[in-house]
């Protein structure tokens, strides 16, 4: 088998050169004999972390050579919210149908309310009457009177009741109605909008994680698609039951006191200025505290990733305080928040308030005129505290789905984006065959987030199938920007990079990607057995579907060539050994092995190994695959 080394300047303008024994060699691209390509060099999403940031953060002021740039990541945080019914965007026929229905019930429960008002002033009339009937009585000095009223009043408060039980039992009808139905829907709806939101996170390109941590997308997943779940759920239907219960309210009040009704009317627009008020100022710093939690995520969840780090080096102080100085602006934009909302009900309770004097004052002076009776007023009093107090009410159920349409705005966003690279997609070739021939042609690359630092400058360069090769470099030098081409976790500004002969972009990409391999120099294991690690690489296989003695073989048969099996056997579990979150239950060259055996265990057709040098050649694998697979040593 030929060996061949290719050395990175830094500044990566040039195509590689001879090998030169005195560079040190921190990577071991190599193809795999008998038809089969084997390119190293490259780690798990894209490329070695550390190198990646250096040659991202790279302060050289050079303009690149690019062509055509490749757009970054929009960001998310000034996105308008959406409209309302495009919350509704994954319900599903049936379930705007009893929506629908739900609806309806939340307006007849809304406008029951009122109703009960005009019974009130029914009641109210009779106790008037029957005691004015019981005064003439007395002053006539008949027992018969006395009676006559009583039995008078007993069947008019007799019916009343009646009429109250039945608005009462009609009430609990319609509200479980439209409660449950509408509890129902949202639930089912969010769970789409979590499922969609997920599958569209797992297919996005890595630009755009780039600009979104793990954190932040775990922030949303959890608090987002809560919130998205309050704006579509029952907030909407008792929305509609306050409406109902404010226009049913007014409208009977008119009827049966314009005069009463139009005075008190004066508070509505105190009431819609104030209500208009808070949720402007509301909706603001609502948004600004959920941006704010979704930073302190991202950092909580790198933090506590990479805690050994932490404590090695002392930084939790200084970690501590970065988070809660996201856990500050949260805090601070929640506390003004609830200054607003505590003063606006304030206001509304002092306008409600206001509006039992001018009822109780005008009133007094409509019966003394003659304009009304004392059920009338007792009537339309309470018709307008309820429609006034429904509208108060309301206030805070439409800030629950103003705040659900601004976080739906971030979930959709996502889930509409259709990534330049879509790992998703069935669109492009799936050749029969992979030979495993890999050449850059005058490539020339930046990463989208920094446009003006060009990493790779007309780079061309060529690994044969069949042959062991090395690409060489110092720190920054772009050997993980060459890896990341080649997975196609970007796409070079410039210039073309091929898999036997065709250009990657024409494959598709999850074909593509099943015929590598990638070991990272660090390398993440998933919180399951070392079973359930290594078998994450039969999916998407032709092993896939075996069964699981001959998957278990499989894995077994990885783990020998990994040189992992010995230690393996050695532990209480064996394979069903749980490696911990990250895998950081097992040492350094433990969860290295282990990702050899994953990498390997689909017999790929390409292996790319990320520095993957940290052991001698006899501990990192057998020497059959090592036969195997042709590695070149560059420790």
């Amino acid at each position: 088998m030929s060996e061949k080394q290719a050395y990175l300047p830094a500044d990566t303008n040039i195509a590689p050169t001879a090998a030169d024994p005195a560079q040190p060699g921190p990577i071991a691209p190599v193809t795999k004999p008998k038809g089969r390509g084997l390119f190293s060099r490259g780690g798990k999403d894209g490329a070695n972390d550390k190198e990646k940031q250096l040659e991202r953060n790279s302060s050289s002021d050079a303009s690149t050579d690019a062509g055509v740039p490749v757009p970054a990541v929009q960001p998310e945080e000034h996105l308008p919210p959406i409209g309302f019914f495009a919350l509704f965007r994954y319900a599903t026929p049936f379930e705007i149908t009893i929506n629908c229905i739900g609806l309806v019930c939340a307006a007849a429960s809304g406008a029951a309310q009122p109703l009960m008002s005009l019974l009130f002033g029914n009641l109210t009339t009779s106790f008037v009457n029957f005691a004015i009937a019981i005064n003439n009585a007395n002053a006539d000095g008949g027992d018969a009177g006395i009676k006559a009223a009583q039995d008078s009043f007993r069947k008019v408060a007799a019916k009343d009741a009646g009429y109250l039980a039945v608005l009462g039992l009609g009430m609990f009808a319609v509200t479980y109605a439209y409660m449950y139905i509408w509890v129902y829907t949202g639930e089912v709806i969010s769970k789409r909008v979590r499922e969609r939101y997920l599958k569209a996170i797992m297919r996005q390109d890595i630009a755009f994680f780039d600009q979104l941590g793990a954190g932040e997308v775990a922030t949303r997943i959890q608090t987002d698609t809560h919130l998205v779940q309050q704006g579509i759920s029952e907030k909407v239907a008792l929305v509609v039951s306050f409406l109902a219960a404010f226009a049913t309210g007014f409208v009977l009040a008119y009827i049966r006191s314009w005069r009463l009704a139009l005075a008190i009317s004066s508070i509505l627009p105190c009431i819609s200025i104030t209500g208009a008020f808070m949720q402007k100022y509301e909706t603001a710093y609502r948004q600004l505290s959920l941006r704010a939690i979704a930073e302190g995520g991202t950092l909580a969840e790198e933090v506590i990733s990479t805690v050994r780090t932490a404590q090695a080096f002392g930084t939790q102080k200084t970690l501590s305080e970065k988070y809660d100085k996201h856990v500050d602006v949260a805090n601070k934009s929640d506390m003004k928040v609830a200054i607003i909302h505590g003063v606006g009900l304030g206001i509304f309770f002092f306008i409600i308030y206001a509006s039992y004097a001018l009822a109780f004052y005008f009133g007094t002076t409509l019966i003394l005129d003659g304009h009304a009776t004392s059920g009338v007023v007792v009537n339309v009093f309470l018709a307008i505290l309820i429609g006034a107090f429904s509208l108060a009410m309301m206030a805070p159920e439409l800030q629950a789905i103003a705040t659900g349409r601004a976080a739906a705005a971030k979930l959709y966003a996502t889930i509409d984006r259709i990534p330049p690279i879509d790992s998703g997609s069935e669109e492009g070739l799936r050749p029969t065959e992979c030979i495993g021939k890999i050449t850059l042609e005058n490539v020339q690359f930046h990463y989208p987030s920094r446009p003006n630092v060009p990493i790779l400058k007309g780079l061309t360069i060529q690994f044969e199938a069949g042959k062991t090769a090395a690409l060489v470099g110092a720190s920054g030098s772009g050997k993980s920007t060459v890896v990341s081409l080649v997975e196609r976790f970007y796409d070079p500004v410039a210039g073309r990079v091929l898999l036997d002969g065709v250009d990657i972009k024409d494959i598709n990409v999850k074909w593509l990607r099943q015929q590598i391999g990638l070991v990272q120099q660090e390398p993440s294991l998933f919180a399951t057995t070392i079973r359930g690690n290594v078998a994450h690489g039969l999916i998407g296989s032709r092993f896939e579907h075996l069964p699981e003695d001959e998957k278990f073989a499989l894995i077994k048969e990885a783990c020998v060539k990994a040189n992992a099996d010995a230690f393996i056997q050695k532990l209480p579990e064996g394979y069903n050994t749980l490696v911990g979150e990250r895998g950081f239950l097992m040492s350094g060259g433990q969860k290295q092995r282990i990702a050899i055996a994953r990498a390997i265990v689909s017999d790929p057709r390409i292996l790319l190994l990320d520095e993957a040098v940290g052991l001698p050649p006899s501990k990192r694998l057998s020497r059959a695959a090592s036969d195997e697979f042709g590695i070149l040593d560059l420790d």
